[in-house]
């Protein structure tokens, strides 16, 4: 058996929560400002909470677990939600790598359907690179255009 698709993965998910992370902490932005006229957008903060409770729920999920209710907000105030982003990825990531690559064909039931292990683990993974990209698109509306990436993502 292997779980080489199951590590890359599980790497994956950790790059994209470091990203995300990364934007949350280097940000010049108030992460409870909502962009949208009306207050009808999503704050940074709103979007980080999303994805970790989303990362942790997938995790539970993929241990064969039941999902932890989680009762009001995950992430208490914002200095917190990048470690709350990273805490969350390395938890997925986690549960990918005591997968083996068999197991991502599993069904798993997500409150909007059943799908295999592998969508589940996507799904979460993808909505953290959405929700980085709106985080970076926020900073923009807020008049930040400078671009950062985590220094260690950077090769010399």
């Amino acid at each position: 058996m292997s779980n080489t698709i199951c590590k890359f993965l599980a790497d994956d998910v950790r790059g994209n929560g470091r990203l995300f992370s990364y934007c949350l902490e280097s940000t010049k932005c108030d992460l409870n400002w909502k962009p949208a006229a009306k207050g009808s957008g999503r704050s940074m903060l709103e979007q980080a909470e999303e994805c970790a409770k989303l990362n942790h729920m997938v995790a539970a999920l993929l241990r064969g677990e039941e999902p932890k209710p989680i009762e009001g907000a995950l992430i208490s105030e914002p200095s917190k939600a990048p470690k709350a982003i990273i805490d969350s990825a390395n938890d997925l990531a986690g549960a990918l790598e005591g997968m083996q690559d068999g197991e991502l064909d599993k069904m798993i039931a997500l409150p909007f359907g059943t799908y295999p292990a592998r969508f589940a683990a996507g799904i979460s993974n993808a909505n953290m690179v959405y929700h980085w990209g709106q985080a970076n698109y926020i900073e923009v509306l807020d008049g930040d255009t400078e671009f950062r990436i985590p220094p260690e993502f950077i090769s010399s």
